[in-house]
């Protein structure tokens, strides 16, 4: 009795203090999860649903693994420090208790990470998810260096040290490997100043590369041709060339030369103006933009006529079907003139001498 009466006395404090530790870790985890129950539910109220329906349960795992962390080292602190004066224990612990602190709350991050990035991506366009991805690759990216370096020092790791030789040793792999830093940092231009998207019309100026993007990666995009072929295009070239973007053209044109006979000159004018005309009254030719037809030039064997005007839909089939509408109306304005239209001819002279 003697024996438990002192050890009472000598670890009643002790034994209050961590009972005070344990009721104050379970009071925080209430609290904790009923803040995160009312994000979710207020985030639902203003926008749908756009977080996860496990987005209360994925982000308090490590908070509540943080707080029975953190409460559990404060008792071993109180048990094993403060009753058995077990000096060694406590900075192998302590250093322990930190390594895991760093992860658990690593592994927040991520969580809320990926509950954003969920929400981000439900409410963006099918075009913008390949720049959500390319964002949440380069905060995990980021996310795991800190938390690396972190570690690191808390072990005791010299980070300035690490830092110099990562250094020289990234100005000689930079040298070495200067290609793929200069695609991977086009890569990420790209995402940020979008000239094209995935499902985009692109070609370069001499057109030897074009068809519809279908993904655009850190070091390269890939290019469906309308052949069906791929493109692997390192994203570099984008960067030294110049990209044409099709798919955003406000209009499409439509630009030929029409020959008429020279037999038919008294009527090239009268020609001209039902064309014209023609132009004006299609509803698939946009009158807001250049409308141009002009008898031109005396050719080689025919009186050409410029027709010069831009289509509403930049669809390229529906394009081809507003075109040949338009090349059929001319021809029928030919014929109501009397007039034929023109193909290469020519005229042989015999000296009869």
């Amino acid at each position: 009795m003697d024996f438990l009466r002192n050890f009472l006395q000598q670890s009643l404090g002790v034994i209050i203090e961590g009972g005070f530790i344990l009721v104050l870790a379970i009071a925080l985890t209430i609290i904790a999860k009923q803040i995160i129950r009312n994000i979710y539910k207020q985030t639902k109220k203003v926008k749908g649903d756009l977080l996860k329906k496990d987005f209360t349960a994925k982000v308090m795992r490590p908070i509540r693994f943080l707080i029975w962390l953190v409460g559990g080292s404060y008792l071993v602190y109180i048990f094993v420090v403060r009753l058995q004066q077990e000096n060694s224990f406590q900075s192998s612990f302590g250093q322990f208790r930190n390594l895991v602190i760093i992860i658990c709350s690593t592994w927040l991050c991520f969580e809320i990470k990926k509950q954003l990035m969920h929400s981000w991506t439900k409410s963006s366009r099918a075009a913008e998810k390949a720049r959500m991805g390319l964002i949440s690759k380069l905060i995990s990216l980021t996310l795991l260096l800190v938390s690396g370096l972190i570690i690191l020092d808390t072990l005791g790791v010299h980070i300035g040290a690490l830092l110099a030789l990562g250094g020289v040793g990234g100005l000689a792999l930079g040298f070495a490997a200067k290609d793929v830093f200069a695609n991977f940092f086009s890569g990420f231009m790209l995402h940020v100043t979008k000239p094209f998207e995935v499902g985009n019309w692109v070609h370069n100026l001499d057109a030897t590369m074009q068809g519809t993007v279908e993904h655009i990666g850190f070091y390269l995009t890939r290019i469906r041709g309308f052949d069906k072929r791929p493109f692997y295009v390192p994203n570099s070239m984008f960067s030294s060339q110049i990209t044409v973007n099709a798919s955003r053209m406000s209009n499409r044109r439509i630009k030929t030369t029409i020959g008429v006979r020279y037999d038919d000159f008294h009527v090239i004018e009268a020609i001209v103006d039902d064309i014209r005309t023609m132009l004006k009254e299609d509803p698939e030719i946009d009158d807001k933009q250049a409308q141009l037809v002009d008898f031109i030039e005396f050719g080689a064997s025919s009186l050409n006529i410029l027709l010069y005007a831009f289509t509403k839909t930049i669809v390229w089939k529906e394009w081809l079907q507003a075109q040949q509408n338009v090349l059929i109306a001319v021809g029928k304005i030919i014929e109501k003139h009397g007039a034929e239209i023109a193909y290469p001819t020519s005229t042989l002279h015999i000296n009869n001498k």
